[in-house]
């Protein structure tokens, strides 16, 4: 097969995703100790809730593109490691509204892997304009 350089710009943006993916999961093992938080919406879930916490089930259905039933079961996997709570009745406008916090452990845990990226910000740093860039 020959190569042209459109095919060439449309695979380097791949690699330089799939490098930042890399760092972000290596970041992850490091700071969650023993546990288990292989799929990225956890990951991101939790660091939603570190940025802008409670967050309702929809919330994260919008950032997620999970449907209810994903999300319930997403959160169901966090609140059983002691990651997050649920409370139910916590927005005055909608007894019937859920709120998802992070529990102590989880915001170690969050911070934990933001220093654990933050080791290796240079290669992160380049990836994360690279990544601008071509997604911007």
């Amino acid at each position: 097969m020959d190569w042209n350089e459109s095919d060439r710009d449309t695979i380097e943006p791949l690699v330089k995703l799939a490098e930042f993916d890399e760092l972000i999961t290596d970041a992850v093992r490091q700071a969650e100790g023993g546990m288990d938080l292989t799929d990225s919406v956890s990951v991101v879930m939790l660091c939603r809730l570190e940025l802008g916490r409670p967050l309702r089930p929809t919330d994260i259905m919008e950032f997620s593109g999970l449907t209810s039933g994903g999300v319930a079961k997403a959160v169901s996997r966090l609140e059983a490691v002691g990651l997050v709570t649920r409370r139910y009745g916590a927005f005055p406008e909608d007894r019937r509204g859920v709120a998802i916090s992070l529990t102590p452990k989880a915001e170690a845990l969050v911070r934990s892997f933001a220093r654990e990226l933050g080791i290796r910000i240079s290669e992160t740093g380049a990836l994360v304009k690279e990544k601008n860039r071509l997604l911007g």
